[in-house]
């Protein structure tokens, strides 16, 4: 769903397949063992939200769908 839009797998964060404890378990652990990894999801994740997804942008994004139902 919406997820992977702003989620790039291994770039800014990981996903894993639905339902699937063993799969989160070992990317979770592939986490607490490589802090340097750790460090540049967690730097990445951020820089994707402050660019894409700030409050300036999301306000503008809802007045544009609101404008065209008024």
């Amino acid at each position: 769903g919406v997820v992977k839009e702003y989620i790039r797998d291994g770039k800014n964060g990981l996903l894993f397949p639905k339902q699937n404890s063993y799969i989160l378990s070992k990317k979770l652990e592939f986490l607490i063992r490589n802090p340097e990894a750790r460090a540049a999801l967690g730097e990445e994740a951020r820089r994707t939200i402050v660019e894409k997804f700030s409050w300036d942008k999301t306000i503008y994004k809802i007045k544009r769908v609101l404008e065209l139902y008024s």
